[in-house]
């Protein structure tokens, strides 16, 4: 099965999803009267869910992040970015 994977500068930090050739997941991310409002379908908020999950852990270390793109289409240009910090 295909996955995708993030990773910092050094290679040392990465988390790293199976996915399917036929995405479902619709995430998009819209700025409304100054607060971020995320419009996401079921698959789309449990992958959400699983990198919070994943962010969480102790394995990875302040400053890990990841660049999401509309509906996970990285051609779509970023629409989220999640940063852990302490």
């Amino acid at each position: 099965m295909p996955q995708i994977s993030w990773k910092n500068e050094d290679l040392s930090d990465r988390i790293t999803f199976e996915y399917s050739e036929d995405v479902s997941e619709r995430i998009d991310v819209n700025v409304e009267n100054g607060v971020p409002v995320v419009y996401a379908n079921r698959t789309g908020l449990v992958f959400l869910a699983k990198v919070f999950a994943k962010m969480a852990s102790d394995q990875h270390s302040e400053g890990f992040h990841v660049h999401l793109g509309k509906n996970l289409d990285p051609d779509e240009g970023e629409m989220l970015r999640i940063v852990r910090t302490e």
